[in-house]
This record gives structure tokens, C-alpha cells and sequence, in this order.
């Protein structure tokens, strides 16, 4: 014999019906997100903070520096150079070693 709870909701959902039940969030079209990313803007970002901590570094280091530039620019007329990388000119090629070891980011030559 079944407990008048259960014949109670046996009854409500029959006079409910299928039909009456809203459908959930899943049945209704869901959520869309699309997300856009300027990815010259982060390249940028991160180039611009890469020669911020080459620059601190030398000079905490107490390594002369001629000059650190991130981009492209800054080589003479026909020498191309990756324009996303950061180029560091030191006062005496001597000092290679000693920013190759303080650097936070290897250096290549």
C-alpha cells in the first residue's frame, strides 16, 4: 500500500502534466561568450615590460648599458631583426657574460 505522500504527489503531477514544465536553462538556448584578445596589444605589453627588466637589471648590476630597445627598430639599413624581441646593446662586449647571468630571460648573441 502506497503512503498518502506519495499518492499526493502522484496526483499533483498528474495534474501538472508534461506540458506545464518549464524547460531548463539548457532547453532555452544557453549562453554564448565569445572573447576577443588584440594579440599585437599583449605582444606589445610583454615586450615593454621584458625591456623595463633588462634595463632595472643592468642597472642593478651596475652593467653600462648603450641601450635596450624592444621592436624592431633601432638596426642599421638592411639587417633585419625579429620585431618581437628586445635588443640590448652593451657599452663593452666584455660584459656579455654578466648579462647573460643577471638576466631574467636568456640572451642570445
Amino acid at each position: 500500500m502506497r503512503s498518502p505522500r506519495h499518492r499526493a504527489r502522484r496526483a499533483c503531477a498528474a495534474r501538472s502534466g508534461p506540458a506545464s514544465h518549464e524547460p531548463g536553462l539548457d532547453l532555452r538556448g544557453g549562453l554564448y561568450l565569445l572573447y576577443q584578445v588584440d594579440v599585437e596589444g599583449a605582444v606589445k605589453q610583454v615586450l615593454d615590460r621584458l625591456e623595463q627588466d633588462f634595463r632595472r637589471t643592468l642597472r642593478d648590476e651596475r652593467i653600462p648599458y648603450q641601450s635596450v630597445e624592444a621592436g624592431p627598430g633601432g638596426l642599421p639599413t638592411g639587417q633585419n631583426r625579429d620585431p618581437n624581441s628586445v635588443r640590448i646593446v652593451l657599452r663593452d662586449a666584455g660584459n656579455l657574460e654578466a648579462a647573460r647571468a643577471a638576466s631574467p630571460k636568456p640572451i642570445a648573441t
